[in-house]
């Protein structure tokens, strides 16, 4: 099994792997097995994890003009509808007008070395608002910001016009020191630049998103097919004119709106494992809330379609939005088309003014491609651009939104319980509007691992301070898929184990998530193992390691995968990434 490569694409990995724990052993002398734990371990450990939410507050006057020199006090904060007492409170300093020279190397640009970056360095510095005293220097959030083109759902021409005004301001936050990842979806999700700051690499990745195929001029296409062929069948005379080819052409579109939104989410999640500010972009033509919509329509009159014979995708990209609150992720949508868009008016288009108000059926296909841009935007904190020619005056304001900001901290009061609270931010002063996400998920501890190793599996690294290390058996195949054996070693001292009588005793849970070549990701399998194992024999392994033996079943071809370790009674945990390639050409 070759540790990295460069292949093929696969197709239809549908099930990419199965992971199942086979054995538990203490891997030192006599590599003894250890036991199962009789009892539920929460009867003897009560841990509490406190989940402290941060969120960034966007304040405007009557005229929308920045508010700036707020305090602690000036804000009010509710959770589902109770007051909650800020932990802490800081503020937005503006960042420097540029780093003295732009990165041009990915040497010392990677996202790993933010940590060890000075305040000021990039992004927006923060201080502490204190009571009335002087603002003291807080640690800086880096910036990490993830710029998507959806090319399924854009045409080539406003891609091009958006992708050269964006590139400025790119290169600008670049050049500020912020991290910028580049991301390009065309049926699957292809990481064209991972985080850096070097405006040379960005550059070059803006350069490859914009010679990528785009596809939403073919769904325009047959749209306008549709179109002429029920104009001649009303003609003809032909009963219910249209039926057949509506449920086509909705089927082909939900097929396509609903894989855009799964895999903006799977991006969303791909910033779960970032500790410092996060904001994406997406650049698209807008994205359909109700797929079909259009052509309804147009069968209707240009009046709004009848609602019960089209899916609502909204329970979709509401996913988004929940899972973006979860991790503190803001959204900014940016409708390519601009403004006046509406070009099925034409004769080439087939005619709409033939079936009624052109004007309403154009209101109507602009409602259903931007509602879902509004919506995600404003739910979690950010901006859509919509309807604008000015695309450079509306990312202005963006990068105003990186720069100019509160962030309040408070300590969630749910204990991860896996629900959607509301908040709301209310500014004392009259006159005020905040803006900001509209709640957050509280995700358990376990869950919040689960997406961190989605995360590091998207962005290719790895965190590994527990030292687990992972030894891969020969894969043997079975049917159209490979049992692959995995060893996880896992060095004693690195796990927490309690004495309970003549027993040591603690609990590890194991993640595997997989993405292959084409960007499809798998569910992330979780398997947990309870150890109980005799005093005596810890200390005779002491220095040992405990061994976890699972088996992936996964196609052939090329793929990476994530093995994340949590132990849960002392927190810590390691993801550790690999490329590998199972089996071979038959």
């Amino acid at each position: 099994m070759s540790r990295s490569t460069e292949a093929t694409a696969r197709r239809n990995l549908a099930v990419p792997f199965l992971a199942v724990l086979a054995s538990l052993l203490l891997l030192a002398g006599a590599g003894a097995r250890a036991q199962d734990a009789d009892s539920d371990l929460s009867t003897f450990v009560d841990r509490v994890d406190v989940n402290v939410v941060n969120l960034e507050v966007f304040v405007t006057d009557r005229d929308g003009n920045r508010v700036n020199g707020l305090g602690r006090d000036d804000f009010e904060l509710r959770v589902d509808g109770k007051p909650v007492e800020l932990t802490n409170f800081f503020v937005s300093r503006p960042a420097p007008e540029r780093t003295a020279e732009p990165v041009r190397s990915a040497a010392s640009s990677t996202p790993e070395a933010a940590a060890e970056a000075p305040p000021g360095a990039g992004g927006a510095d923060q201080a502490e608002a204190g009571d009335g005293a002087a603002a003291a220097p807080a640690p800086r959030r880096p910036l990490y910001l993830m710029a998507y083109v959806d090319h399924v759902n854009i045409l080539p021409g406003d891609r091009k016009r958006v992708l050269d005004e964006l590139r400025a301001a790119i290169d600008e936050r670049a050049a500020r020191g912020d991290f910028v990842m580049l991301v390009g979806y065309d049926g699957s999700l292809e990481v064209v630049q991972p985080f850096t700051h070097d405006v040379l690499a960005l550059e070059r990745g803006i350069e490859e998103l914009s010679k990528a195929a785009t596809k939403r001029q073919l769904a325009d296409t047959q749209l306008r097919i549709v179109i002429r062929k029920i104009r001649q069948d009303v003609t003809e005379g032909v009963p219910n004119a249209g039926a057949g080819d509506l449920a086509l052409y909705t089927q082909e579109r939900l097929n396509e709106a609903t894989a855009s939104y799964k895999a903006l989410l799977s991006a969303v999640r791909g910033l779960a494992g970032l500790s410092g500010r996060k904001a994406l972009l997406y650049v698209s033509d807008g994205i359909p809330r109700r797929p079909g919509a259009d052509l309804a329509s147009i069968l209707n009159g240009g009046a709004p379609p009848l609602r019960s014979g089209l899916e609502d995708l909204s329970r979709l990209y509401g996913q988004i939005t929940r899972e973006a609150n979860a991790h503190e992720v803001t959204l900014y949508t940016l409708d390519a088309r601009g403004p006046g868009s509406n070009f099925f008016t034409s004769a080439e288009a087939g005619n709409v003014s033939d079936f009624g108000n052109a004007d309403a059926f154009a209101f109507e296909r602009d409602s259903n491609l931007q509602e879902p841009l509004m919506e995600m935007a404003e739910q979690t904190g950010g901006a859509a651009i919509l309807n604008t020619s000015n695309i450079d005056g509306a990312l202005d304001g963006l990068l105003r939104d990186f720069q100019s900001f509160y962030s309040l901290g408070f300590a969630s009061p749910y204990q991860g319980d896996g629900e959607y609270h509301r908040i709301e931010v209310r500014a004392k002063r009259p006159g005020l509007t905040v803006r900001h996400r509209d709640g957050y998920l509280d995700k358990s501890p376990a869950d919040l691992v689960a997406d961190r190793a989605v995360s590091f599996l998207l962005q290719g690294w790895e965190s590994n301070p527990m030292g687990v290390k992972l030894q891969f058996g020969e894969p043997k195949k079975k049917h159209r898929q490979w049992q692959v054996p995995v060893l996880v070693r896992i060095p004693g001292s690195s796990v927490t184990l309690l004495p309970r009588g003549d027993q040591m005793v603690g609990r590890v849970q194991i993640f595997v998530t997989v993405r292959d070549e084409e960007g499809r990701t798998s569910d992330v399998t979780r398997v947990a193992k309870d150890l109980a194992i005799p005093r005596q024999q810890v200390v005779d392994s002491e220095g040992g390691d405990l061994g976890f033996s699972i088996e992936l079943q996964m196609r052939p071809g090329p793929a990476s995968l994530v093995i994340g370790v949590w132990d849960e009674i002392g927190g810590s945990e390691s993801y550790v990434y690999q490329k590998v390639v199972v089996g071979g050409p038959n």
